[in-house]
C-alpha cells in the first residue's frame, strides 16, 4: 500500500524527469555547497595562515589566475556531480515504488 505522497511522487516524477536532467536546474542542486567550500579555501588562501602559499601568491601573478580557475572548476564539478546524484536517487526511489506497487497489485 503507497502513501499518498508516495502516490504523488509516482504521478509527478514521469512528468518532472526530463526537465530536471536538463538545463541550469541540475547544476542548482549542487551550486551551494560548492561555493561553500570555494569560500572556504579561497578564506584559507588569503587570510595569510600559510606565510610560504601567501608569499607564492603574491609574487607570481599567474597564481591567482591558476586559483579563480581551480575555484570556477571545483564550482561546476561539484554542481555536475550533485545534480546527477540527485537525480539518480530521485530515480532509483521512482523504481523502487514501481516495484512495491506492482507486488501489491499482484
Amino acid at each position: 500500500m503507497l502513501t499518498a505522497e508516495e502516490q504523488q511522487f509516482l504521478n509527478d516524477w514521469p512528468r518532472r524527469r526530463t526537465t530536471y536532467k536538463k538545463g541550469l536546474r541540475k547544476y542548482l542542486v549542487g551550486l551551494p555547497i560548492a561555493i561553500t567550500i570555494v569560500v572556504a579555501l579561497l578564506v584559507n588562501v588569503f587570510v595569510g595562515w600559510y606565510s610560504r602559499a601567501e608569499a607564492v601568491l603574491r609574487s607570481n601573478s599567474s597564481v591567482f589566475i591558476v586559483v579563480l580557475l581551480a575555484a570556477a572548476g571545483i564550482i561546476i564539478f561539484m554542481g555536475e556531480f550533485a545534480g546527477r546524484y540527485k537525480y539518480d536517487q530521485y530515480e532509483q526511489r521512482y523504481q523502487e515504488l514501481l516495484a512495491k506497487q506492482s507486488a501489491t497489485k499482484s
